[in-house]
């Protein structure tokens, strides 16, 4: 009698958890904000997040929305648009702090156009990253999720946001200009001063140096674009 070959186990056809990005933001002391303030800062945000879903779409995998109170989220499949967002609100939002937990990991559900609805490491990590910000006043952004990296994102983000919460409202938006890359020439016009003054200003914030330090802050970032 003819031996019967053994049946084959089909392999799971499943999916490997999708590794990425999350960004779990929260308003600080946003109680001190009533009535008409408080509708006209979440109008404000709002607006921030719809640029961002625009403005950075390629990088975003779940859309950025507003969820329980004044906390908001996203999902990244490339984070090292993060620098750009985190200078994007201090600047749309000057009035409020904002905490920003980021978390690198697996996604372990199914992933949704907007960022709800979902749960994994890479979430909790970020909602870690968030607790931590709260616990220790932290601003900037906190990491958490980055292996051997994430200290030194963690240090160039508190550099970072010291420089830039350092500067007066003419030299972060002189700073701001020259980071869109207008000329010296064109900011002055721009502003109503002189290009000296321009200059000047510019080597006060240590414009280069805060330069480099934003450059290695994104070259560490990119590692992690679609878990690489």
């Amino acid at each position: 009698m003819p031996l019967r070959r053994a049946a084959t186990v089909p392999r799971s056809s499943s999916p490997a958890p999708l590794l990425c990005t999350a960004w779990i933001g929260d308003i600080v002391e946003s109680r001190r904000f009533q009535g008409r303030d408080r509708a006209q800062l979440q109008r404000h945000l709002q607006k921030l997040l719809d640029g961002w879903n625009n403005r950075y779409r390629t990088a975003i995998l779940s859309r950025f929305v507003i969820t329980v109170g004044d906390e908001f989220q996203g999902l990244l499949r490339d984070p090292v648009v993060i620098p750009r967002m985190i200078r994007d609100l201090e600047t749309a939002l000057p009035e409020v702090k904002i905490r920003v937990g980021i978390g690198f990991g697996e996604l372990e559900t199914a992933l949704r156009p907007e960022a709800l609805g979902m749960d994994g490491h890479v979430w909790h990590a970020a909602r870690s990253a968030l607790e931590l910000a709260k616990a220790d006043g932290k601003l900037g952004g906190v990491f958490s999720g980055f292996d051997v990296w994430t200290a030194p994102l963690n240090g160039l983000a508190r550099l970072l946001y010291q420089a830039y919460a350092e500067m007066t409202r003419q030299q972060r938006q002189i700073v701001d200009l020259i980071q869109q890359d207008f000329s010296q020439m064109d900011v002055a016009k721009q502003l109503g001063k002189k290009q000296p003054t321009i200059s000047h200003t510019l080597k006060a914030v240590h414009l280069p140096g805060l330069r480099e330090a934003e450059a290695a802050w994104e070259d560490i970032l990119s590692r992690f674009a679609k878990g690489t």
